[in-house]
């Protein structure tokens, strides 16, 4: 998929600080992506590398007493909104960026209800909304999303609510204003596994009725697979590989991608074992230089590139972009087998 000339979101060179006791960390380095209308975007990577962060510095959602965006700018819809200031922002947040984050306990407010938190949500953009109208809006929301029985829904309060009904109000307050662009923070956490197959399959519904493009982060490979159209796989703060995701996922073109794809479990094969990447990745303040990954990295062994030189993004094929000094060593490396180890 090539980049369409009028991307709805538009980050460039992306560099965010966060000043902590110890020294400042370097959460988000020289990050950059697009975000096409009506596509689906997945970001994944450990944690830690930066995945959070970065969409955080886009919202304007970082505390500015510790953290700041220090370059790189960030365009929604043509107009730069890096140094936006806090009143456009939150203009923008709720109308047009929709987000749900990874914990529906501590998202809503526990004293207030759910009927109260939505209507409140369609009436913060939509100042012509009558309260008729607006709890109007708030049922037609929660049926959308799957609650059952939305009216009488309306007046409980959060607690009354399972984990996965949260999620869907959550999900039904980011799209109370139909936005151009949905951001999901790994929306299926703490969930079951069958819950979270249907808060998966509301985002979908979510996103084909607000016809709005998708930004999913999350540890779990098998929900990228299914879901995204690209994937940003992210380390130590930087993107390091990118593309569609079935070229990512078939024939990866960096080593932590290898890593992550290889610790996956098989179910095609009789060898039940788990190959973990070595080592954890590096604290934000240490990260090692040059490829902040050639510490836990097979393919580096020992080469002074890897351990001087930062490697760029650089492109690997058809809108696919990868930052490795030897990425076309990756393929024979990980077909010899040399991939399933890391250490």
């Amino acid at each position: 998929m090539s980049q369409s000339p009028d991307p709805v979101l538009q980050v460039t060179g992306l560099t965010t600080d966060i000043a902590t006791p110890y020294g400042v960390i370097r959460a988000a380095r020289d990050v950059s992506f697009h975000l096409d209308r009506g596509e689906t975007l997945g970001i994944v990577g450990e944690s830690g590398s930066g995945k959070t962060i970065s969409v955080l510095s886009i919202l304007g959602l970082l505390p500015s007493r510790y953290a700041r965006i220090t370059s790189g700018t960030v365009a929604f819809k043509g107009e730069d909104i890096t140094n936006a200031s806090r009143r456009k922002l939150r203009k923008l947040r709720g109308k047009e960026l929709g987000v749900v984050f990874q914990d529906p306990m501590t998202s809503l407010n526990p004293v207030v209800t759910i009927g109260a938190q939505l209507t409140e949500a369609v009436r913060a953009h939509t100042r012509d909304f009558s309260a008729v109208e607006a709890k109007e809006r708030a049922v037609d929301l929660l049926e959308m999303v799957g609650v059952p029985d939305a009216t009488g829904r309306l007046d409980q309060f959060p607690h009354e609510f399972s984990g996965g009904m949260k999620q869907r109000a959550m999900i039904a307050m980011a799209i109370a204003n139909r936005p151009s662009v949905l951001i999901a923070d790994e929306p299926t956490t703490a969930l079951d596994v069958t819950i979270q197959a249907q808060i998966l399959e509301v985002l979908q519904v979510a996103q084909r009725e607000t016809d709005s493009a998708l930004i999913l982060i999350t540890h779990d490979l098998g929900v990228i697979a299914e879901m995204a159209d690209r994937v940003l796989v992210m380390y130590a703060g930087r993107v390091v590989e990118s593309g569609r995701v079935n070229e990512v996922f078939h024939n990866p073109k960096h080593p932590y991608t290898v890593g992550l794809l290889s610790s996956l479990p098989k179910l095609d094969s009789d060898d039940k074992r788990l190959i973990p990447i070595s080592g954890t990745p590096p604290s934000g303040l240490s990260v090692p230089t040059g490829c902040a990954f050639h510490p836990r990295c097979a393919l580096s062994n020992g080469r002074s590139e890897c351990s001087e030189d930062i490697p760029q993004l650089e492109e690997v094929g058809a809108s696919r972009f990868a930052a490795c000094h030897f990425t076309d060593e990756v393929t024979t490396w990980r077909n010899a087998g040399a991939g399933d180890g890391h250490d």
